[in-house]
C-alpha cells in the first residue's frame, strides 16, 4: 500500500538543506562557488553539482535535477518512500530560501548579446567541416543567416534566435583536447541567461515535419547525410534532453505561421545512450496512448496527442549487440525452447540500452532483470554476470508461459509503472520485426556525427589539412559531400543526377524562421 502525502509535507521535506543532506550521504563538496552559487561535488568527476541558494542538484550525466527528495532518489539509492522517511526521521535545517522564496528571487536577467565577434571565420569551417565532417554548403547558409558565428576566441556560438532577435546561445570550442581515455573533448556552454527551454534551430521551405538533435552539430550530420530531409522542414537542438524545449519549438513554428509544422510527424533523434533512449521512452509511451485512441493522461500540449505523432530517429536504435544476441540463443537453446526474442530484447534495451552497467534507460525508472535503483556509481556487470542474468529473464519467460507482462511485472512499482514498460516494450518488440540489425558493439553509433564520421571514413574522403586561409576556403568550397549520401539517395529510389537535384532546396525554400 503506498500512503500518499499532500503538498505541503513534500514541500516542507524538500526544504532541508540539501547540502546537509549530501552530507549525510558521504556526499563532499568542492570549496569553489560559480557565478550561480553552485558547487560540485567531490569524486564526481564534474557531473554532480549542488546550489545552496536554490538548494536544489542537478546531475549533468543524467541530465535531471531536483529538490532533496528527488536528490535521494537520484544519488542515494532510494526509492520515493524511502527518500521521504529518511527526510522525516533526521532533523536537516531548513532551507528556508527555497522552495518557499519571492517570485523576485527566481526573476531571471534578460539575455544580452556580448560577445566579440571575430572577422575570420576560419576556426569554425575548419572544425566544422574538417573536423566533423558536415557539409560546407550548410555551414555556408548559416553563416550567411547569422544562425552561426565564431567569437573572438575561436569558439562556435549557435544563436537562439527568435525571428531576428538573438535570445540565447550554445557554444562549442574549436580547440581539441584529450582525456584520460584519449577521447577527444572540445569546450561546451550555454551564454548566461539564454532563454530556457528553447534552443537553436533551422529551417527550411515550410516546415511540415520537426527533427530533435541533442546537439547543434547533430543536426547538421543528419542534414549532411539525408539529401530528402531538407525540404520543408524544421530542425531544432534541445542543447541537452529537454521535453519543454520540444514543445517550445512546435509552438513557435506555429506563431509564426507554419501551422503543418508536425503534419508529418516529429522525429526524435537523441544520443543512442542511457539519457537519449529514455527521452525517447517518454514520446514511445505517449504513441502507445494515441495509437490506442486515447489521451496520454499527464499534461502535455494538446498537439501531442495526435496519433503516433512521434518518430524514432536515434541512430543504430535497432542494432543489438552481438554478444548479446549470441547469449540469447545460448540461453534459448539450453532451455531446449524456441521462440521469438525480439521482446525480450526490447526489453532490455529499454531496462539499460544492452550495456554493462546496471543504470536505467526508461523515464519511469524501471528495472527488474538488468538495472538498479539509480546509484552514485552504477554496478558494472561482467560477461559472466551478464549471461546469467540474461539467462534468469528467458528461463523466467519460458515459466511464464511467454506471457512478456506476466514476466516483466515487477512489485516494486505501482501498476502504472510495469504497464507503461509492457507497452513500450511491445511496441519496440513489433518494429524489431522489420528493423532489427545486429552488429558487433564497436560498430553501433551513439549519434548523427558518429555515423556521419564513419561514413565519410568508409568512402575514404581525403581529410583537409591546410592552415591557410585561402586555401582552406577553397578546399571547403569543393568538397563532395554528394557522395556520403549514395546509399540514401539508392535506398529513396533515386538513380539519376536529375533526380538527386530534387532533394536540393529550390529557391524559393530558403532558410527561415
Amino acid at each position: 500500500m503506498f500512503k500518499k502525502y499532500s503538498q505541503e509535507e513534500l514541500k516542507f521535506l524538500n526544504s532541508s538543506d540539501i547540502i546537509q543532506v549530501a552530507s549525510s550521504i558521504g556526499i563532499e563538496l568542492e570549496p569553489a562557488v560559480d557565478r550561480h552559487g553552485s558547487q560540485r561535488a567531490k569524486g564526481t568527476n564534474g557531473k554532480l553539482s549542488l546550489n545552496s541558494l536554490m538548494n536544489r542538484f542537478w546531475d549533468f550525466e543524467r541530465e535531471t535535477g531536483g529538490y532533496p527528495i528527488d536528490f535521494l532518489m537520484t544519488w542515494g539509492g532510494k526509492t520515493f518512500t524511502e527518500s521521504v522517511q529518511y527526510l522525516q526521521e533526521n532533523d536537516f535545517s531548513k532551507n528556508t530560501s527555497t522552495p518557499n522564496r519571492s517570485k523576485q528571487t527566481f526573476e531571471r536577467k534578460p539575455f544580452v548579446y556580448d560577445f566579440q565577434i571575430s572577422p575570420d571565420k576560419s576556426n569554425l569551417k575548419n572544425y566544422l567541416v574538417n573536423e566533423r565532417k558536415v557539409s560546407s554548403k550548410l555551414v555556408d547558409k548559416l553563416l550567411q543567416a547569422r544562425l552561426i558565428d565564431q567569437d573572438v576566441r575561436g569558439n562556435i556560438l549557435f544563436h537562439y534566435k527568435k525571428g531576428r532577435k538573438v535570445v540565447g546561445a550554445a557554444k562549442n570550442g574549436t580547440y581539441i583536447k584529450y582525456d584520460e581515455n584519449g577521447k577527444k573533448i572540445t569546450f561546451k556552454g550555454i551564454a548566461p541567461n539564454s532563454e530556457p527551454h528553447f534552443g537553436f534551430h533551422f529551417s527550411f521551405g515550410k516546415p511540415t515535419k520537426l527533427y530533435i538533435q541533442e546537439a547543434p552539430i547533430d543536426a547538421f550530420s543528419f542534414f549532411t547525410l539525408n539529401p530528402n530531409a531538407r525540404r520543408d522542414v524544421m530542425y531544432g537542438s534541445t542543447i541537452g534532453v529537454k521535453h519543454e524545449t520540444v514543445a517550445n519549438f512546435v509552438k513557435y513554428a506555429q506563431s509564426n505561421g507554419y501551422t503543418d509544422i508536425v503534419r508529418d510527424g516529429i522525429f526524435i533523434g537523441t544520443d543512442n545512450d542511457f539519457a537519449g533512449i529514455k527521452f525517447w521512452s517518454h514520446y514511445a509511451k505517449i504513441n502507445t496512448f494515441t495509437e490506442a485512441g486515447n489521451h496520454y493522461p499527464k499534461k502535455v500540449p494538446e498537439f501531442f496527442n495526435i496519433k503516433s505523432l512521434f518518430r524514432n530517429n536515434i541512430p543504430d536504435f535497432y542494432s543489438v549487440p552481438k554478444e548479446i544476441m549470441s547469449m540469447y540463443q545460448e540461453s534459448m537453446e539450453s532451455l531446449g525452447a524456441h521462440f521469438d526474442l525480439k521482446p525480450l530484447l526490447a526489453v532490455h534495451k529499454y531496462e539499460t540500452n544492452f550495456s554493462f552497467e546496471k543504470r536505467l534507460a526508461n523515464e519511469d525508472g524501471y528495472f527488474k532483470f538488468f538495472g538498479e535503483r539509480p546509484q552514485k556509481e552504477p554496478t558494472h556487470v561482467s560477461i559472466e554476470e551478464m549471461r546469467e542474468m540474461i539467462h534468469s529473464f528467458v528461463s523466467s519467460y519460458v515459466e511464464n508461459g511467454q506471457d512478456l507482462a506476466k514476466t516483466i511485472y515487477n512489485p516494486v512499482f505501482k501498476g502504472r509503472e510495469n504497464e507503461n514498460f509492457v507497452a513500450i516494450a511491445k511496441e519496440l518488440g513489433i518494429e524489431y520485426q522489420d528493423k532489427l540489425v545486429v552488429k558487433n558493439r564497436e560498430e553501433i553509433v551513439k549519434d548523427w556525427n558518429d555515423d556521419l564520421q564513419k561514413k565519410v571514413q568508409q568512402i575514404n574522403t581525403p581529410v583537409i589539412n591546410v592552415s591557410n586561409t585561402k586555401e582552406l576556403g577553397h578546399a571547403l568550397e569543393n568538397f563532395d559531400y554528394n557522395q556520403i549520401a549514395k546509399q540514401d539517395l539508392k535506398a529513396a529510389g533515386i538513380t539519376n543526377r536529375a533526380e538527386a537535384m530534387a532533394f536540393t532546396p529550390s529557391p524559393e525554400a530558403e532558410m527561415s524562421l
